[in-house]
């Protein structure tokens, strides 16, 4: 009767190399302007207006919407824009 082999005896195969893995980051990368997730609610006659006048203009809907924040922050509240 064979042994059967374990499904995970290959693994000390498989290791990288310590000379193929990167060299670990030093010190703190820097914070980017990423576009960050945002979940809202809206009125649904807003929301399909929104829609069509980002298919209109061939424009992503965040995009609409980061320009009327942009937009809103600048009249009201300027001091906390940088």
């Amino acid at each position: 009767m064979s042994v059967k082999k374990s499904r995970f005896e290959q693994l000390q195969v498989l290791k990288p190399s310590p000379e193929l893995t990167a060299p670990p980051k030093v010190g703190r990368p820097e914070v980017e302007n990423v576009l960050e997730s945002l979940s809202t609610q809206m009125h649904r006659d807003l929301k399909i207006a929104l829609k069509q006048a980002s298919a209109r203009e061939q424009r992503k809907q965040y995009q609409l919407l980061e320009e009327a924040v942009t937009d809103y922050l600048r009249r009201s509240h300027s001091d906390l824009l940088k």
